[in-house]
């Protein structure tokens, strides 16, 4: 399929999404996992529009879950695949991510650390490692204060009763600490010293401390 097809065709399924049609959700999440493989897409197009239908998924919660329980779990298969595609679109280009659109993602997946699906928590922490990794080098100082946010969150994940969403909390602080430059804390993580990890963050300058313990009444 050429290029240009490729691209046509993902701008229809994202705006297929975007009706909120139900029955065409999974299908056409489907299609684009596929889709996205395709040589020459045009990844920071390709990344806004399905971000903005992530963004939309996020204010559609309340009222899946409000809806049925097999709402809040339909919900929780497209926002899963939604991820998964937006992580194969990183990874399937090879250019860095724009930082509007790093800030954005960074933005979009700190909420889902903390979703009742263990998959959906799985795949928004590997994603958030990935947009770190990929992020052009004019966006690392603005993506900072999104990593730094992430910190707390992603140390209580470390003791998930799921294993899968724990190792990816560990990989993915490791990787938070070393962006931001926080040899101490790689340090105590490599040797999973996770007790002190916890106390350095706390005894960061007051106002991000407190910031710290909001979060981990959240």
């Amino acid at each position: 399929m050429s290029r240009n097809a490729c691209n046509r065709i993902i701008r229809y399924l994202v705006e297929l999404l975007r009706r909120k049609e139900t029955r065409w959700e999974l299908p056409a999440m489907a299609f684009l996992v596929e889709l996205v493989a395709c040589p020459g897409i045009k990844g920071d197009r390709t990344l806004q529009l399905i971000l903005r239908y992530l963004q939309s998924q996020r204010n559609a919660v309340p009222a899946a879950k409000a809806h049925s329980a097999t709402a809040g779990c339909h919900h929780g298969e497209v926002v899963g695949m939604t991820l998964s595609v937006l992580s194969k679109v990183v990874q399937n280009v090879d250019v860095p991510i724009a930082s509007p659109i790093a800030l954005q993602l960074a933005e979009a997946l700190r909420p889902l650390f903390d979703k009742e699906s263990s998959y959906v928590q799985l795949l928004s922490i590997h994603f958030f490692r990935d947009v770190m990794g990929f992020v052009a080098e004019a966006g690392k100082k603005p993506l900072e204060p999104h990593v730094q946010q992430s910190l707390f969150p992603l140390l209580y994940h470390l003791h998930d009763e799921n294993q899968r969403v724990a190792e990816a909390s560990r990989e993915t602080l490791l990787q938070a600490t070393t962006f931001l430059k926080k040899r101490k804390l790689t340090w105590l993580l490599k040797r999973q010293q996770t007790w002190e990890v916890g106390e350095c963050l706390l005894t960061e300058p007051s106002s991000r401390a407190d910031e710290y313990l909001l979060q981990s009444l959240l």
